[in-house]
């Protein structure tokens, strides 16, 4: 099983819709391709299921359960248990959960955090979880402005040769010949490959 960590360092990045894409186009190519979400987050919301796990699970046709594929859901009452020290086995539920997973699929695609530290809370920050996983990581950054290559920089400081490259999303028209130009070959020659 190649197991295929998709995060980002700011939200609406693009990172579940590139779940999803790679997800069926693998899928399209005859493997059997899986979803898993370590953590999901939705404290502040009505809901205690991740609407991204449920969204994949219909999307890509699984028939786990979504408490399977995202064993862990941070919702204000669950932070209120950790908060609480109420002995919460996060790691474990994730690591569990994972083999399961795992077992089925030829392809694992895993949507991690948003940032690097969500999830450090239950010892499952964005390093920790692909150590624990075994997996690499692909970036998928929305390119609001040129700095972006500041934050990819410093997402490959901190996970080294876990991190696989970035995919600049939603770059816009006006920008394109730089990013083509300038941003992609500068990432590259710093050892960051750029996807699109």
């Amino acid at each position: 099983m190649v197991p295929l960590f998709v995060m980002s360092l700011a939200p609406f990045s693009g990172k579940t819709a590139v779940c999803l894409g790679v997800g069926d186009r693998l899928r399209r190519d005859g493997m059997r391709v899986g979803y898993f979400k370590p953590v999901g987050v939705t404290v502040g919301r009505p809901t205690e299921e991740d609407p991204d796990c449920q969204l994949a699970r219909a999307a890509l046709g699984l028939r786990e359960e979504v408490s399977l594929l995202c064993p862990v859901t941070i919702s204000s009452s669950f932070l209120d248990r950790v908060l609480r020290g109420d002995g919460v086995d996060a790691v474990g539920a994730v690591e569990r959960a994972y083999q399961d997973v795992a077992s089925r699929f030829d392809v694992l695609v895993i949507e991690g955090p948003t940032g690097l530290t969500e999830g450090a809370l239950v010892g499952l920050d964005a390093r920790a979880t692909l150590v624990k996983l075994d997996a690499r990581a692909l970036l998928v950054e929305r390119f609001d402005s040129p700095m972006v290559v500041d934050r990819v920089l410093g997402a490959q400081a901190l996970l080294g040769d876990r991190l696989l490259g970035v995919l600049l999303n939603a770059v816009p028209a006006a920008q394109r010949e730089r990013v083509d130009d300038v941003v992609r070959p500068f990432l590259e020659r710093r050892g960051v490959r750029v996807y699109g």
